[in-house]
């Protein structure tokens, strides 16, 4: 079923999808760690890449992605997911596709199988995915009858593996024509394309490539059929994301257009040029929602703000990587070829600090923004080139001492560009070009710039988003203002729009009556679990409560990431501890020995001082809490007694958590101090 809902209107002179409104708490700290973007989705903790299994379903826009929930760096792939209700505001779901024996969940599509053409019942979502064992890539379906909220494996292989390697990311949908199934498969320097009645046997029908296999394999493929704007023709585009060879360096997202009858793509004209996506540096595995269409058959993508040349480097924590924002997606007719358009679709609540002006003259030495500050929110400007003499134009974003992010362009070579090479003292590689640059003619002299600044990135969409460029920037906090500048003459700025928006992120899903926390060691973070830590060693977080009569308790999961049911680390709750956690009590629950332990850390030294076997698991939640009186300590398990010690080391200190070699989550934290001794 397309949205019937989905409907097109213009604001702020911008078209945008318009969908229900969803209210949402603010938390001064949850997801408002540095880098952290406002208005782009992240993960609340641990690693990211490709968007998959875009679909949308009774009112819900779900958002499933390449996952490593136990550190910062790719790692067993799971399959995350999120909802919307407006494609901006994202609600965190649990995993939904984890590893096994079998091997990793690599990228892929779902589908509603509205018909039952499968078997498995009627509207069953299914996922398409790529499993990976050592290498050996092969397809498999996985499938939902709660509306992804819960997921079975169907294990054995759909197609197995024909001999080729990176053979993977099966993007399928209906092909309503023919009424059969089609799914596109990357593999190596091309695109596969298969057929199906009944979404388990598939028949390859033809392959598409490219002559130009120099660099990078093709990943992520999707087909879709797109309106021409002013006309009543409609395109299919095929998108590869390409592992290297960018126009910025490294990874990025290529598109071809032409048409498809149901069993090849036949591209329409065969350009010297290369089309990209996206000409910045950070825009890869682009995939369209399936299920979703706009008024005129527009589609919606999103793509992973990150190149692979970098994204394990770039200085963020608890997270890794970000998502661009989703855009609408038609084909513009330039000449005698197409050309991709590309509209941002965001539903964000306006900041104070709006600024609005027009007719006005810019000359080289003045800067009509001096003094005023902006991180988050969108920039809307149009110059007029038939009464400007200037060489080159635009703004400067994030200015500090030493650092600048510069949006230009450039009169005389048509040149639209990003200049990132002040942006930050990261260094993100040698192979990537510090200017992201792309040839871009003026429309009636006119050229129109809209400019997405987040806390760690920037999307321009050109003169309505024929081009676009997406760049990551991590400036210091401090670099926070904005110019507006014109070199080698005057330049003519009919009309700009500066709105600051607020952060789209809600309250933390922490349950706890404590509220103020310092990391000690190892990685912390808020999410759905709770407060979930992950260290290799030893890791601990601190909160600012104190006592020495007390009841301390949470709910503890010891997150297994072994997947097979192997051993896993050790999760706990700190307390009588000092400010550096060198000197305090864990008591722990150690899955590894099965035990509960009761451990002193004295001047940094570890000793366990008391401990009870128990049959302990992974990913089972148990309650753990902490009776003490100062010299007195009793730890109880799922209500039951299972240590008493006297120890007259510590007395009093702070409560905190505590994960050793694992990653554990903690919910329903709670701290009751106690006057009076019993």
């Amino acid at each position: 079923m397309l949205l019937k809902k989905l409907m097109v209107i213009f604001s702020l002179g911008f078209t945008m999808f318009i969908c229900p409104q969803i209210s949402h708490a603010y938390d001064a700290e949850y997801y408002q760690e540095p880098y952290r973007n406002q208005v782009h989705f992240s993960p609340e903790f641990g690693w990211m890449n490709d968007p998959n299994g875009l679909v949308y379903y009774h009112g819900l826009y779900h958002m499933f992605y390449q996952y490593y929930p136990y550190g910062l760096l790719w790692g067993p792939m799971h399959w995350g997911h999120v909802i919307s209700t407006d494609l901006t505001h994202w609600i965190p779901q649990k995993i939904a596709l984890y590893p096994d024996a079998q091997g990793n969940i690599f990228s892929g599509s779902i589908i509603i199988d509205k018909k039952n053409d499968s078997g498995f019942g009627k509207d069953t979502m299914i996922a398409f995915y790529t499993n990976d064992r050592k290498g050996i890539q092969d397809q498999r379906m996985a499938v939902s009858h709660d509306e992804g909220q819960t997921w079975k494996k169907i294990h054995e292989p759909i197609m197995r593996n024909p001999g080729i390697k990176d053979w993977r990311d099966p993007n399928v949908f209906w092909y309503e024509k023919d009424k059969k199934w089609i799914m596109v498969l990357a593999a190596q320097h091309k695109a596969m394309f298969y057929s199906s009645k009944n979404l388990k046997q598939w028949t390859l029908m033809s392959t598409f490539g490219s002559t130009d296999q120099s660099k990078g394999v093709w990943e992520c493929p999707s087909l879709m059929r797109l309106p021409v704007e002013n006309s009543n023709q409609k395109k299919w585009v095929l998108q590869i994301s390409r592992t290297d060879g960018s126009p910025a360096g490294g990874t990025g997202v290529e598109y071809f257009v032409g048409d498809f009858n149901g069993q090849h793509f036949i591209q329409s004209r065969k350009l010297k040029r290369r089309d990209w996506v996206n000409y910045g540096a950070d825009y890869y595995a682009a995939i369209p929602w399936n299920n979703l269409e706009g008024p005129r058959g527009e589609r919606v993508t999103i793509a992973w703000m990150s190149n692979w040349k970098y994204a394990e480097r770039i200085p963020t924590t608890p997270w890794r990587n970000s998502m661009t924002l989703p855009v609408s997606l038609t084909l513009v007719k330039m000449g005698d070829s197409f050309r991709l358009k590309q509209t941002p679709i965001y539903h964000l609540k306006p900041q104070d600090g709006h600024i609005r002006f027009h007719q006005k003259t810019i000359q080289p030495s003045t800067n009509v923004l001096k003094g005023h500050k902006f991180k988050v929110g969108e920039i809307k400007a149009e110059f007029d080139l038939s009464k400007s003499n200037a060489k080159e134009f635009g703004f400067r974003l994030r200015e500090g001492v030493g650092q600048y992010t510069k949006i230009g362009y450039q009169v005389t070579t048509h040149q639209l560009l990003v200049d990132r090479s002040h942006s930050s003292d990261f260094h993100f590689n040698s192979d990537i070009t510090g200017v992201h640059a792309i040839h871009m003619n003026p429309t009636n002299h006119k050229i129109q710039l809209h400019i997405f600044l987040d806390r760690s990135s920037i999307e321009v969409f050109g003169n309505d988003g024929i081009r676009v460029i997406t760049d990551q920037i991590f400036p210091r906090a401090k670099s926070d203002r904005i110019s507006l500048y014109s070199s080698g003459g005057h330049t003519v700025i009919t009309s700009f729009v500066l709105q600051p928006f607020t952060s789209i992120w809600g309250s933390s899903p922490l349950v706890s009556n404590i509220k103020k926390w310092q990391t000690i060691k190892g990685i912390w973070a808020d999410s759905i679990s709770g407060k979930v830590g992950q260290s290799e060693g030893e890791g601990s977080i601190l909160s600012n409560r104190m006592g020495k009569n007390f009841e301390y308790e949470s709910d503890v999961t010891i997150l297994n990431k072994h997947y097979i049911n192997k051993i896993t680390g050790t999760g706990g709750l700190i307390f009588y501890s000092d400010k550096v956690a060198k000197n305090m009590y864990v008591a722990a629950l150690d899955v590894s020995h099965k035990s509960v332990q009761l451990i002193k850390y004295d001047n940094g030294k570890r000793m366990v001082i008391a401990q009870k076997p128990m049959t302990l698991i992974g990913n089972q939640k148990y309650h753990l809490k902490v009776v003490a009186r100062q010299h007195l300590i009793k730890i109880y398990l799922d209500k039951n007694l299972v240590i008493e010690k006297e120890d007259p080391t510590f007395k009093q200190g702070l409560v905190g958590l505590y994960t050793f070699q694992s990653t554990s989550a903690f919910q329903n934290i709670r701290l009751k101090l106690k006057t009076k001794m019993r």
